[in-house]
């Protein structure tokens, strides 16, 4: 069992998993979480109200840190991104390996 990490053990820039209003995947920008979320396309009628249709779309949220006054992130475990394994072929991306070690 995990318990929820504190602001003092975060590592910037790394992702963790956890639970939050919009998603339970988040990268820690050293302030705020940035979580991926899905979120219903919205649009204003002739009549100015706001009305939600059945497509999504993909957005980044801010979320604190989880407390008890406020918060809306609490992370539990740090994800291990594993080291990349690079290609032999010196003419591939850097940015892409062939295996990951985690």
């Amino acid at each position: 069992m995990k318990t929820m990490l504190t602001v003092g053990d975060l590592n910037l820039g790394s992702y963790y998993l956890g639970r939050g209003r919009n998603g339970n995947v988040a990268l820690w920008d050293g302030d705020v979480f940035l979580v991926a979320c899905s979120v219903p396309q919205r649009r204003l009628t002739d009549d100015g109200k706001i009305v939600y249709g059945p497509d999504r779309r993909a957005e980044m949220k801010r979320e604190g840190h989880f407390d008890t006054e406020y918060g809306c992130f609490q992370p539990f475990v740090e994800i291990n991104e594993g080291k990349g394994i690079p290609y032999q072929d010196e003419r591939r991306s850097s940015l892409y390996c062939e295996s990951l070690v985690v």
